[in-house]
């Protein structure tokens, strides 16, 4: 996994461990040969919270192609603003539109760039996107 990619899975883990689903995403990735099944059995029991956080950090460590699956078993599973949240992050601070898949327009964020030098000058915010869905927004300050 590059660099930008577990940047964007850290930039977005808020994001991740309160709205990620779970159900389908889990089967999709064992399929796909990036979880194994001692992974899901470990993740399925904790607690949903605990769960999507240690799924994250699985995730992390699942190779070059794990970043990539992921992505696409959330556009597969309807997760959609979370794939594009990080996805977005691809391009630093480049400004994203994300669209929270309710028919509004969507939220611009900042992506981070990959490294930041000075990680106190950086001001995290969660972003609410609709009742259920949240993607969480770092922004560089410059004082």
């Amino acid at each position: 996994m590059d660099d930008w990619q577990r940047q964007a899975l850290d930039s977005n883990l808020i994001a991740l461990a309160d709205s990620l689903d779970l159900i389908e995403l889990l089967p999709f990735l064992q399929q796909k040969g990036i979880l194994r099944e001692y992974h899901v059995d470990a993740i399925r029991k904790k607690t949903p919270y605990e769960a999507r956080l240690e799924f994250v950090s699985i995730i992390k460590r699942r190779g070059p192609n794990a970043f990539e699956a992921l992505c696409e078993g959330l556009a597969r599973s309807g997760q959609t603003h979370l794939e594009q949240a990080l996805r977005s992050c691809k391009s630093p601070n480049q400004p994203v539109e994300i669209n929270n898949g309710s028919g509004g327009g969507g939220q611009l964020m900042e992506c981070p760039e990959e490294l930041n030098s000075n990680p106190q000058e950086t001001k995290l915010q969660l972003v609410k996107t609709s009742a259920e869905q949240y993607y969480f927004a770092e922004s560089i300050l410059f004082s």
